[in-house]
């Protein structure tokens, strides 16, 4: 359903000109105009008759304005009761995460949250691995790397880097690595989720 134009021509009967509702919406009256125009070729009649001095709803126009009118108010109450609302939002945020993430970065975010929206409640699902968002029905992850499912919103927060670590036992007994490739010649742990991540 195309809904472009229903609130013009609503505006356009209420003020009782083009101009009016021009001024209203902040908008030039051609463009007030045009819309109208597309509005009754899409529907295939002619809603106003229009004079020099005024406006006149056809027969049919005047029965789509009663329903327009009538639909544009449900849908400004609907909105009215999802944001003026006391209580505000309500429910639970499904929340996927390493728990090195949880730890590090959330614990103060998700009490800062929850203080603010006291009706939400905060499923954390504490994994390694890449949940499928859609299919589990998870809110929001806390990733590191690349975005690989493009339908996906993704918003960058930090950037961390990746190091090498080995223990001073381990360098001294077999030597510190000098390239990439020398890594082949050690015992490494393997971060299995990043396969670019070792640990020596």
């Amino acid at each position: 359903m195309n809904l472009d134009g229903i609130d013009i021509f609503v505006q356009v009967i209420k003020s009782g000109s083009f101009t009016k509702a021009a001024k209203q919406l902040a908008m030039p009256v051609t463009t007030v105009s045009g819309k109208i125009q597309a509005l009754e070729k899409r529907l295939g009649v002619t809603l106003i008759h229009r004079t020099t001095r005024k406006l006149h709803l056809s027969s049919e126009g005047e029965v789509y304005f009663k329903s327009c009118e009538r639909a544009l108010l449900e849908i400004e109450k609907a909105q009215e009761e999802l944001y003026s609302g006391e209580e505000g939002p309500s429910g639970i945020l499904r929340v996927t995460a390493s728990t090195d993430i949880v730890r590090v970065l959330l614990s103060d975010a998700i009490k800062s949250y929850l203080d603010h929206y006291k009706n939400m409640s905060i499923e954390l699902i504490l994994t390694n691995r890449v949940v499928d968002l859609v299919g589990e029905g998870v809110d929001l992850a806390l990733r590191v790397g690349k975005l690989k499912d493009s339908t996906l919103i993704a918003k960058r927060f930090m950037e961390t880097k990746i190091s090498l670590w080995a223990s001073s036992e381990y360098i001294k007994k077999n030597g510190q690595p000098k390239t990439i490739r020398s890594l082949k010649e050690h015992n490494v742990i393997r971060y299995n989720d990043h396969k670019e991540s070792l640990i020596l």
